[in-house]
């Protein structure tokens, strides 16, 4: 049975700076999640620990860091209203610069921070949902 593209898959961030890059033919696929999905788009959660001209820097509880750069106007976002220390969702491709690491060029940016009561624990239930999305069949 052939893997088919997931539109989207929920990683943390040190999965997404170590998936293998490998375009699958036929799929929607241009990377490879450690357990073999392919996949162009990620969910991803964390703090915002920077915020920069193209967007901001996130970190979640892998300790990991990436750039999520926002190239056009978002609707509802103000990014000017998110600063460092809030916590937020980001949706978009995974995407490459020559020079410098991955990134994510967002579609979605959610601040979280005024929906939660408690962001250490929101992350460990994102650690959580990140873990039980693994655990699905592939194509599921």
């Amino acid at each position: 049975m052939q893997a088919v593209g997931l539109p989207c898959v929920k990683l943390l961030v040190e999965g997404v700076l170590g998936a293998q890059r490998c375009p699958v033919a036929g799929t929607r696929g241009t990377y490879r999640t450690e357990w073999g999905a392919p996949f162009e788009r990620v969910w991803i959660q964390g703090t915002v620990c920077e915020r920069t001209d193209a967007g901001l820097n996130l970190k979640d509880s892998s300790g990991a860091v990436i750039a999520v750069v926002v190239t056009s106007r978002l609707p509802g976002l103000d990014l000017a209203s998110i600063v460092p220390g809030d916590y937020c969702l980001v949706v978009g491709p995974v995407a490459e610069d020559p020079t410098g690491p991955r990134y994510v060029r967002a579609h979605k940016v959610i601040n979280l921070t005024a929906e939660l009561v408690d962001v250490a624990l929101r992350a460990e239930q994102w650690q959580a949902e990140v873990k039980e999305a693994r655990a699905l069949p592939l194509g599921a």
